[in-house]
């Protein structure tokens, strides 16, 4: 994403891991000429008791037509979690 002079990239992030799972973040970079980048705080992170609960998955990062940044994500709530409320139809999600 390119805003007001500057590079961003967004990607998915597991804090202290190497390895898949849950609990994903998105993790944020910036560059003023896509060669040196800085890293920032994460861009997104996953709220307790939310829909969200278990992960901030896939998504995009886009300038809205009057010029303001958004970003878009999959949020993830395992069926484990009640914390964000009730549960969709398990014929409707993955069950897991």
């Amino acid at each position: 994403l390119y805003f007001n002079g500057t590079y961003h990239i967004f990607y998915q992030h597991l804090p202290g891991s190497a390895q898949w799972g849950f609990n994903l973040v998105w993790g944020h970079a910036t560059s003023q000429d896509l060669v040196h980048w800085q890293l920032m705080d994460h861009a997104i992170e996953p709220t307790k008791g939310s829909v969200d609960n278990d992960g901030c998955f896939s998504g995009c990062a886009a300038v809205d037509t009057d010029g303001t940044p958004c970003l878009l994500y999959s949020a993830v709530r395992l069926r484990g979690s009640t914390a964000a409320g009730p549960l969709p139809p398990s014929e409707c999600d993955l069950s897991l």
